[in-house]
């Protein structure tokens, strides 16, 4: 009769009863989640210099390999697609969790673009914001979703934070998903993941 070690038996349960194993893994991991999260963070702390050093050099790897590079954030935007729903509800648990710490980091956050807008040459006036809104038949500039004006959202063709001005002619109506997903990119740049994205499919 053949024998197998530990380590087989364990392997050979994964490949006949995945959804089993994934089942059971999850039930582990929920269990001892907060007590792993504690360790995990104590540690961290204890050894903050040695982390930054990690990831600093983990970094400076993946930028040195851009094919990589780009192939782990297309794993990451197919993942969060997937799990969209669980990550949107993670981050309200967390928020609940963590009120005051989050509102203070909002903010902070809000602050800092504030000053950047005020600093940025140009203004957008409430009838200027409209017209480029009629400009693009009420529809978002990145994709053909049908917009009300009170939900479309300001968005910089070339960010602020790029060097892009307030002036209606660097501003477009977007919608709340492709203004997050554009994040700090060019609407050229922006314009060329989307295509690529589209063609990979």
């Amino acid at each position: 009769m053949q024998r197998f070690t530990a380590v087989e038996r364990v392997q050979r349960s994964q490949r006949r009863y995945p959804e089993r194993v994934k089942a059971c893994k999850r039930r582990t991991y929920l269990k001892y989640k907060e007590k792993w999260s504690a360790q995990e963070k104590a540690w961290r702390q204890a050894n903050s210099e040695r982390c930054s050093q990690y990831w600093r050099a983990a970094n400076e790897r993946r930028k040195a390999d851009p094919i990589r590079l780009a192939a782990r954030r297309a794993q990451q935007r197919d993942y969060y697609q997937r799990n969209r729903e669980r990550r949107i509800a993670d981050v309200k648990a967390y928020e609940k969790a963590n009120f005051a710490k989050v509102r203070v980091w909002k903010r902070v956050r809000s602050a800092r673009r504030r000053t950047r807008l005020v600093a940025a040459p140009g203004t957008c006036s409430r009838e200027q914001w409209l017209g480029r809104f009629q400009f693009y038949g009420g529809c978002c500039a990145y994709c053909p979703r049908t917009l009300k004006f009170e939900e479309a959202q300001m968005e910089h063709r070339i960010p602020i934070s790029k060097g892009g001005s307030n002036w209606p002619a660097n501003i477009v109506p977007a919608c709340a998903d492709c203004n997050l997903r554009k994040g700090t990119k060019t609407s050229t740049e922006f314009g060329a993941r989307m295509s690529a994205i589209g063609g990979a499919q």
